[in-house]
């Protein structure tokens, strides 16, 4: 719908007839009209509003004029309003008529009215394809419906208050614009149909409390669908909840998880190697106990015999020496034994307490000694020995290898026993080292179980309030079947006919059909709104990282939420900024409602930046209508700005409010500058 030609008498700000031409060419949709203020430029936008919806059907009127009955706001009251007449001019009459493009065909709206020393009268006539509309005003608000005005005619500078869903009642604005009021009046419509089957029954003496019943089933049907809403609200909040505890739980997880990667394996290992030193310590201190370890030791003196052993393996008669040398070493070891364990020497240590320093000294003691043997054997050698051959049999010989590999394996024992207990100083060092990294991310690890605990602490309690809503809900339910028996039992006691009955019964289904319909449109719609809303959003907002996304809740509630998916209070936004977000929301919903209908803004920039107001004049208004007008001040857009500069391309028609003698008229030019082509 295009407004083509305006033309206006003695209202408001304009005195005597006033024409305008608005009709858009060369493909540019914007009409630009400047106005100082107090020149005209509201009552212009009120005059819009009047053509298309009057005086005496709207119940209240916002802005300014907040309050005021019909009568009042068209003959004004006392001094606080002077009404629609123009004032200084003293006229009883007033007018205003437009003519309209509709579907490629011609609408005019003509309304007229009249001061009273009462009241007013207001006159309406409509004309489409040149036929009279005989219901003007109802063809009127099934075109544009009086909810719709504040989305299409609007003031800039409280365009914001559109995101505050309480202040402006824009949630049934919203369900008209959304066509999910029809369903509610088709429901309405079945239930009266309901009303008038049932008044064939209106003289039974059961009639009364049919309907006493049907009332309060109705009542009970109303507040389990209120509950419904508020579960479902709830757990989408739930579920934002449990988002927000899965990500600290993986936080707490990876700090558990560092924590033990740290520390158990190092625990693991000390354990084993103190298990090992254990077993290995009480080895060696039992083989010295047992004098084991000594014969070992002296294993170094019959070395040489061993290899020739060896050496010559067809050889299996030894001297003489060998025999002597084994009962002077057999000998021998007692006083070996006294002189190494003397019980005399201080530092021996009274346990056999094997660390490195022990070993060390039983082993350099144990040589000390054999070596006298060895030197008193090698004094006997030279002396003449029997010449007598002994034989040495295989069993003698492994018995001497034995001793050779045990030997060995004292010293492995002996040598491993360092590398462990060296290997448990730096264990024990990273040990350390762990529990000061664990120490350090405790304090990491407490906020994050505080936080989770508040959360959970709030998921709680919302999932107490759904279970008292569900029991609440179950409980109403019970009695709405209680009721539904009482008032099917009431009927068939009326006697009613079988094709009423039926017809009762069908609209039944038809309601609960259409009420499940309408909430799977609402849900879709919404849907629509929040992805159009978002889309819109991302194109007009200069600033991409002020806001994630928008949430709309059934209940047509806004809500914000940043780049933590964390929801933003609107209040926190600049007047700037819920503009642009309310401008998004009006170009979502144009988009969505498919409503095709002129735009005209009062004050379109007053609190936007300049970066935003880019946006706004290069994404918003070329794409917001086929016909967008604007009344701005030259403080918002003056011909030498930039914003004018972003605007140009796209303007089709300019004019400039006048005033001369509280007369205000319009001039060709904005700011008497000539329209350029």
């Amino acid at each position: 719908m295009i407004l083509k030609k305006l033309f206006i008498k003695n209202m408001f700000a304009y005195a005597g007839e006033i024409e305008i031409d608005l009709e858009p060419k060369d493909n540019k949709n914007i009409i630009l009209i400047g106005a100082r203020n107090g020149r005209g430029k509201t009552s212009f936008l009120r005059i819009i509003r009047i053509l298309l919806h009057g005086v005496k059907e709207n119940k209240d009127f916002t802005e300014n004029d907040a309050g005021l009955s019909p009568r009042e706001y068209a003959v004004g009251k006392n001094n606080k309003w002077e009404g629609i007449f123009h004032k200084q001019i003293g006229v009883t009459k007033a007018s205003v008529k437009g003519i309209f493009e509709l579907n490629n065909e011609e609408l005019v709206i003509n309304r007229e009215f009249e001061k009273t020393s009462l009241s007013f009268g207001e006159e309406l006539e409509v004309f489409y394809n040149n036929a009279r509309q005989v219901q003007g005003q109802s063809f009127l608000d099934n075109l544009l419906p009086k909810n719709f005005a504040q989305f299409f005619f609007f003031d800039g500078e409280k365009l914001e208050n559109l995101m505050n869903t309480q202040n402006l009642n824009v949630k049934d604005s919203l369900e008209v614009l959304l066509n999910i009021k029809t369903y509610e009046k088709l429901i309405e419509n079945i239930r009266n149909v309901q009303k008038e089957y049932k008044k064939e029954t209106k003289d039974s003496p059961t009639s009364g409390e049919i309907e006493k019943l049907e009332y309060e089933k109705n009542s009970l049907n109303s507040d389990i669908k209120i509950n419904k809403n508020d579960v479902e609200s709830i757990e989408k909040e739930i579920r934002i909840l449990k988002i927000d505890i899965e990500e600290i739980s993986d936080k707490l997880t990876d700090l558990l998880a560092n924590k033990k990667s740290d520390i158990k394996p190092l625990k693991e290992e000390k354990e084993k190697i103190e298990k090992e030193l254990i077993d290995l310590r009480e080895y060696i201190t039992q083989k010295i106990k047992g004098m084991d370890f000594l014969v070992l030791m002296l294993e170094d003196i019959s070395r040489n015999y061993l290899s020739q052993l060896e050496d010559d393996k067809t050889n299996y008669q030894l001297d003489e020496q060998l025999k002597y040398f084994k009962r002077t070493l057999n000998s021998m070891i007692p006083k070996i034994q006294n002189n190494v364990f003397d019980p005399d020497v201080s530092y021996i240590p009274p346990e056999y307490n094997l660390n490195s320093d022990t070993t060390e000294f039983y082993q350099n003691r144990i040589k000390q000694e054999a070596d006298k043997v060895w030197e008193e054997y090698k004094n006997l050698k030279s002396k003449e020995i029997d010449k007598q051959i002994i034989y040495y049999n295989d069993e003698d010989k492994e018995t001497l290898k034995n001793i050779f590999e045990s030997k060995n394996l004292m010293y492995e024992r002996f040598s491993h026993l360092q590398k462990l207990e060296n290997r448990l100083k730096v264990i024990k060092n990273q040990l350390e080292d762990a529990t000061d990294n664990i120490n350090e991310n405790d304090n990491y690890e407490k906020e994050f179980k505080q936080e989770k605990d508040e959360l959970e602490s709030k998921k709680s309690q919302l999932e107490q309030k759904i279970g008292e809503l569900k029991k609440d809900t179950e409980l109403k339910l019970k009695k709405r079947d209680t009721l539904d028996l009482e008032i099917k039992n009431l009927e068939r006691k009326l006697n009613l006919s079988k094709p009423i009955l039926n017809s009762i019964d069908l609209s039944d289904e038809l309601i609960e059909f259409f009420q499940e319909f309408k909430l799977k449109l609402l849900h879709i719609k919404i849907e629509d709104l929040e992805t159009e809303f978002n889309n819109y959003l991302y194109e007009l907002a200069h600033d991409k990282n002020w806001i994630k996304m928008v949430k709309i809740n059934d209940r047509f509630d806004i809500k914000l939420l940043n780049f933590l998916e964390r929801e933003m209070s609107i209040n926190s936004l600049s007047a700037g900024q819920r503009q642009i977000l309310a401008t998004a929301l009006i170009q979502a919903l144009g988009s969505v409602s498919q409503v095709k209908s002129f735009i005209c803004i009062d004050t379109p920039l007053a609190r936007i930046d300049l970066e935003n107001r880019e946006q706004i004049i290069t994404k918003y208004y070329p794409k917001a209508s086929k016909q967008v007008i604007i009344l701005s001040t030259n403080s918002e857009i003056d011909p030498s700005n930039i914003e004018y500069r972003f605007m140009k391309d796209f303007i089709s028609k300019e004019y400039t409010i006048i005033s001369n003698n509280y007369k205000s008229s319009f001039e060709d030019g904005y700011f008497n500058e000539i329209t350029r082509g």
